[in-house]
């Protein structure tokens, strides 16, 4: 079984996790998984709510790094207050995703810059890429989602 001691990340530690379009965001628990690793604890769309996972699972081989996101608690005072979410709050993407979770336990305001930066960057890119082709769709829908990706790694903490 994997030692905490051992791997990259510690307990209380906020991982990034890149996808596509998107980066995913969740704590590091203090518990190991049934694949050796530690489990997680993050608010995602595919559980439709905060949960505590195994890292294999939250992180699908996809790339991880750790978050340059800071808080005045202690380690253990994220993983508990991010435990107290488990089962009381549904994932929305717009309202409380997993940035928003992730900034909400390490006691900062429960934003997410990657969905108020989209909402901007995306349609004023995909308005640019539409007059530019002469109304083009295919060309404007590939805009919008070049856009979203650049956005929302740029954007990551």
């Amino acid at each position: 079984m994997t030692s905490l001691r051992k791997f990259l990340y510690q307990p209380g530690d906020i991982i990034k996790i890149r996808y596509q379009t998107f980066t995913h965001y969740a704590v590091v628990s203090d518990c190991i998984g049934d694949d050796g690793f530690p489990m997680v604890i993050d608010n995602s769309a595919a559980r439709g709510s905060v949960t505590e996972r195994t890292w294999t699972e939250a992180v699908a081989g996809k790339s991880v790094s750790l978050s340059s996101m800071v808080s005045n608690f202690t380690k253990l005072e994220v993983i508990a207050c991010a435990r107290s979410f488990i089962g009381e709050v549904k994932y929305s993407l717009i309202t409380f995703n997993c940035e928003s979770f992730v900034r909400k336990v390490l006691g900062l305001k429960p934003t997410s810059k990657q969905v108020v930066t989209s909402c901007v960057i995306v349609p004023t890119a995909m308005y640019a890429a539409y007059k530019a082709s002469g109304g083009n769709k295919w060309l404007t829908g590939a805009a919008g989602l070049i856009a979203l990706a650049a956005t929302t790694q740029a954007v990551a903490d």
